[in-house]
């Protein structure tokens, strides 16, 4: 048995200090603008956030590898876990995400989690979170 932390009480191990997260091309002119990253939507379920839908959710990896299925060519960035989640922002992390969905999402959203190798932030990741590297 697994254990889950949906309201993301659990502090963070040194460990899951940052995230690598796949930036699309408006993200990147927020976070070149010094704006913070924000939801494609406001509602909504993990697994529709693995369906692709849009959520209050935004997707990270815990590796760069992880990015690579899902990548927009817009570019890379860290995310300081510390710093996003200083606020209302919650990270769920990958193994929380795995949880969801097998209980809940098709073997399809099973394979898109395992491959992607991420969590979710959910809410606004602030502008002092994230540091471009490429």
């Amino acid at each position: 048995m697994t254990w889950i932390d949906p309201w993301s009480w659990c502090k963070y191990s040194k460990k899951a200090f940052k995230k690598i997260y796949i930036e699309s091309q408006s993200d990147k002119i927020r976070v070149n603008s010094g704006l913070s990253i924000l939801p494609k939507g406001e509602k909504g379920t993990i697994v529709d956030h693995v369906k692709g839908k849009d959520t209050g959710y935004i997707s990270v990896s815990e590796n760069i590898s992880g990015t690579k299925k899902y990548s927009s060519n817009s570019g890379l960035a860290k995310i300081d876990v510390a710093k996003a989640t200083q606020n209302d922002a919650k990270y769920i992390p990958l193994q929380n995400v795995q949880q969801v969905v097998n209980t809940k999402g098709s073997l399809t959203d099973r394979k898109n989690v395992k491959s992607a190798n991420g969590g979710l932030f959910q809410g606004e990741i602030p502008y002092e979170a994230i540091e471009i590297i490429k």
